[in-house]
């Protein structure tokens, strides 16, 4: 599956899959990924994190963050009121 990736003025990779927002930070010799689920929050999207992790590059950490955000819409998606709890 290829991903469409945006690059921030920061450096940061971002791409998102339904309502979960995948970023890339790399800095200082490991690269973190966040995953956040996008909610609206009227005139400015509500982002509520929901995992992260290291990993050793780039590549890795963009896999692992897809890897995450599938697990979690397909479990959101099998929960009767989605992401609410």
């Amino acid at each position: 599956m290829h991903q469409r990736w945006q690059t921030a003025p920061n450096g940061d990779l971002s791409a998102e899959m339904r309502n979960v927002r995948r970023v890339i930070r790399d800095a200082d010799g490991f690269t973190r990924f966040l995953l956040l689920r996008r909610s609206d929050g009227g005139s400015r999207p509500l982002e509520t994190p929901l995992e992260s992790g290291c990993e050793n590059d780039v590549r890795a950490a963009k896999a692992k963050a897809v890897q995450r955000a599938v697990r979690l819409t397909a479990m959101s998606a099998a929960r009767p009121n989605g992401w609410q709890t």
